[in-house]
């Protein structure tokens, strides 16, 4: 009826004969036998024989035909009157459509009936409900599961089983894992499928699992997929010096040391999630006051990091030892920490905790206070922190602050101690250490006036009266301490002072114990003449300046002084004179002899006078004189001696001048008179150019004439000069003059 599809062909590849009866087969399912049972009556009196002739062909291109369709009685009789029973079976191994074409003979009445049979499969309706299970993304050693239902809508039961090399089922552990793996499903019935999935590495998985259903020709799959992965987290101890990574394999150590009670300590532990996936961690740990985890449980990203604080807080001298913190990963792996931690009172040295400065001087402006250094050193391997809870007084100070000390590290705190009374004083000062308890300090002492004086008033103005340049005069003084105190009494100021007055006394500091009287050497020892001073001696006792006493004295010497030490006279005619004046005066406190080395100066100098005696501030006038008796250039003497009665040395006196020869005039002028009988005539004038005057000495070689003993030439100006000629007896020829003049004198 239209049915056929026409691209079938027949065997003969000519058309189906229309008288062709079909036999129709429909299998649900492969490898399902399908029977068709039909009879062939036989309405005569006669039994035939019938055989059934396979027209499909031979080879292998039919041969699925042969073992799909199978005539159960090839041949056989048909009884008169009866009917035999014919019967073909269908059993397809595939979902195709087939067709078989078979001729049923009845060889005795030459009858021919061509058969089809034709066989088509019928898919069982046995289905998943769903065809595919997706765990995304599950955590290594981690089950995740999903159920996928079985569904026999048919009204036979189907046997089922899953085929374990699709989807790694012989793996051990298996990475998905079906149960039931195989089995049947009922008629018209559910059977529910759990599909577990527990990866192993991280990687993607992916399988196809095939579901093989019993004479369903289609295999149904099942597809699995899913993702592993792994907590990736670091775990690290944060130090100063670095992270420390911490393996979940070991015990891993926390020491918080020793902590100052009332202090804190941290300890950081980082957890950073170094995962596609965010990751939970948890700490578990016995319950203690003395430290504290936070946070104790909290996410982390991807890719992020949370710190954990451990602190460990003291409230008093207490330890703990390797007290177990454990580090749970959720899902992951697991961290133990063991946390040991003490907690004690800071290590603080004070080199004293009581002084006593025992008897002082009462304080004075200016004065220096009474001082002692109290050095306080952090002996602790950690940062010690100290703070003075005092007030200054007028009385006691301290130079402090709070202050933060490193371990090893000292620090020195001034205390000045200024007594302004007299009497006993006590303080105590507090010193609060971290914050948390008190070191106190106590501080005595007493106020005592000063009373530092010579052992004998009456030295207080003390004179050493006068004292020769050159000689020493030596004394002892006796100074005595009478106050309860020790006095340090430093004389180096004096002593520099009494230097430049060549006064020496010592010593120049000297320690003075209660009543204690002690000698001072002073030594003086002029090397000049030293008008009369009065010195005071003060003494610094702890800063303050005090008067010991008031020194007095003078130095007196001999001082002869020489107006020049050096005396020139120029040019100077042989056998003529020249005379200096030179002034030699005492300024020295005392008279004194002089002489001069007279035979020293000549022949060509002489002095006058040679020796004499000096009265303090008074002056002689000394006359030098120059008389060359012939020619030189440089007639000098250096160095000559006066030697002066108490002086170290002689006053030195050098001496030049120049020796020239005389220039007679070439104008003669003559005399003529009487014997006895003078006549004057006057010489051509002499002229001094210079801006000196001088003193010539005419000096004439016979005693028929005569003229003035000194003439006197002013600068700038002419003299003439006037003789007078008596001669005695008459001359036979006319007389020559043979008169000489000196050289103006300088």
């Amino acid at each position: 009826g239209g049915r056929r599809p026409p691209t079938l062909a027949t065997p003969s590849g000519t058309a189906v004969d229309p008288a062709s009866r079909v036999v129709e087969f429909e299998s649900l399912g492969t490898g399902v036998r399908n029977t068709k049972r039909f009879y062939v009556m036989n309405p005569t009196n006669a039994s035939y024989k019938f055989r059934w002739e396979c027209e499909d062909g031979t080879g292998a291109a039919v041969a699925h035909l042969a073992q799909a369709f199978k005539c159960v009685h090839r041949e056989g009789i048909v009884l008169s009157g009866k009917k035999t029973e014919m019967v073909f079976e269908y059993t397809p191994d595939s979902d195709r459509l087939l067709e078989s074409f078979w001729r049923l003979v009845i060889p005795d009445h030459d009858i021919s009936v061509p058969f089809i049979l034709v066989g088509h499969v019928k898919e069982p309706r046995v289905f998943l409900d769903q065809t595919f299970c997706n765990f995304n993304s599950l955590l290594l050693n981690h089950k995740g599961s999903q159920v996928v239902k079985l569904i026999n809508r048919e009204h036979i039961p189907f046997a089922f089983a899953f085929d374990g090399k699709t989807y790694g089922a012989d793996e051990d552990p298996p990475t998905v894992k079906i149960t039931p793996s195989q089995g049947t499903v009922g008629p018209e019935s559910e059977l529910a499928l759990t599909v577990t999935f527990m990866p192993q590495i991280e990687k993607n998985y992916n399988f196809n699992a095939v579901l093989n259903v019993k004479k369903k020709a289609t295999r149904l799959a099942l597809n699995v997929k899913g993702e592993g992965f792994d907590n990736h987290v670091s775990i690290a101890m944060e130090e100063e010096r670095g992270s420390v990574q911490v393996s979940p394999l070991t015990f891993t150590p926390i020491d918080f040391g020793e902590v100052h009670v009332n202090e804190t300590r941290i300890k950081s532990v980082s957890v950073t999630n170094t995962g596609k996936y965010p990751i939970e961690f948890e700490w578990t740990t016995a319950k203690t006051r003395l430290l504290t985890i936070q946070p104790q449980r909290g996410t982390v990203g991807k890719g992020e990091r949370v710190d954990v604080k451990m602190a460990f807080f003291p409230v008093s001298e207490a330890f703990i030892s390797d007290h177990a913190c454990n580090l749970q990963i959720v899902n992951g792996s697991k961290y133990t920490f063991g946390v040991s931690a003490a907690g004690r009172k800071p290590h603080l040295a004070f080199s004293f905790t009581k002084m006593d400065f025992g008897p002082c001087f009462l304080y004075k402006q200016e004065a220096q206070a009474q001082v002692a250094i109290l050095r306080v050193t952090n002996e602790d391997t950690q940062d010690v922190a100290f703070d003075v809870q005092y007030n200054n007084k007028p009385w006691l100070e301290m130079d402090t602050s709070p202050t933060n000390l490193a371990p090893g590290q000292s620090e020195e705190i001034k205390i000045s101690f200024m007594p302004r009374d007299i009497k006993a004083y006590h303080e105590t000062i507090p010193f609060q250490i971290n914050g948390l308890y008190i070191v106190q300090v106590e501080v005595h002492g007493s106020g005592h006036d000063c009373d530092i004086q010579l052992a004998n008033p009456n030295q207080f103005n003390y004179a050493l009266g006068a004292v020769k340049v050159g000689s020493m005069v030596e004394r002892r003084i006796k100074i005595k301490n009478s106050s309860p105190v020790e006095a340090f009494v430093n004389l180096e100021s004096a002593i520099h002072r009494l230097e430049t007055l060549d006064l020496h006394l010592r010593p120049a500091t000297l320690s003075l114990r209660p009543r204690e009287t002690i000698d001072l050497e002073l030594m003086y020892t002029p090397q000049s003449r030293m008008l009369p001073f009065s010195e005071d001696i003060k003494m610094d006792i702890g800063g303050l300046q005090r008067t010991l006493m008031v020194l007095g004295g003078s130095a007196v010497g001999v001082e002869l002084k020489l107006e020049t030490d050096m005396l020139f006279f120029g040019a100077v005619v042989a056998n003529s004179r020249a005379i200096r004046k030179l002034q030699l005066e005492n300024i020295g406190d005392i008279g004194s002899k002089w002489r001069w080395n007279a035979d020293a100066f000549g022949p060509e100098f002489s002095v006058e006078p040679t020796e004499g005696f000096l009265n303090p501030q008074d002056e002689v006038t000394l006359e030098v004189r120059f008389h060359p008796a012939y020619e030189g250039d440089d007639i000098r003497r250096d160095n000559l001696p006066l030697f002066v009665d108490g002086a170290d040395q002689p006053l030195l006196l050098t001496l030049t001048g120049i020796c020239v020869a005389q220039t007679p005039q070439e104008e003669t002028i003559a005399f003529d008179t009487a014997v006895r009988v003078p006549v004057k005539k006057s010489l051509p004038a002499i002229s001094n150019p210079t801006d000196t005057t001088w003193r010539l000495i005419p000096v004439l070689d016979n005693d028929f004439w005569s003229g003035p003993e000194i003439i006197e030439v002013p600068a700038k100006q002419s003299v003439a000069c006037e003789l007078t000629y008596r001669p005695l007896g008459m001359t036979k020829q006319p007389a020559g003059e043979d008169e000489e003049e000196a050289a103006p004198e300088g």
